[in-house]
C-alpha cells in the first residue's frame, strides 16, 4: 500500500505532470491537485491492483478525459 501511495505522489510531487502542465492550467483557472490528482490516483489503483501496462495506460488515459 505504501508503495501505490509512493508511486502515485511521485508522479504529481515528483512534478512529472506538473511540469507538462503548468503555468498554463493555473493561467486558464484551473486548480492542478483536482486537474492532476487523478493521475495519481490511477497510478496508485493500477499499482495496488497488480494491473498490466497496457490496463495502466488505458487507466491514465480515461483519468486524462
Amino acid at each position: 500500500m505504501d508503495f501505490a501511495v509512493n508511486s502515485g505522489w511521485f508522479l504529481l510531487d515528483g512534478t512529472q505532470i506538473a511540469r507538462w502542465t503548468m503555468p498554463q492550467l493555473s493561467e486558464h483557472g484551473w486548480h492542478t491537485t483536482l486537474a492532476n490528482g487523478v493521475f495519481g490516483a490511477a497510478a496508485a489503483a493500477a499499482w495496488l491492483l497488480k494491473t498490466d501496462v497496457p490496463t495502466t495506460t488505458n487507466a491514465l488515459a480515461i483519468a486524462a478525459l
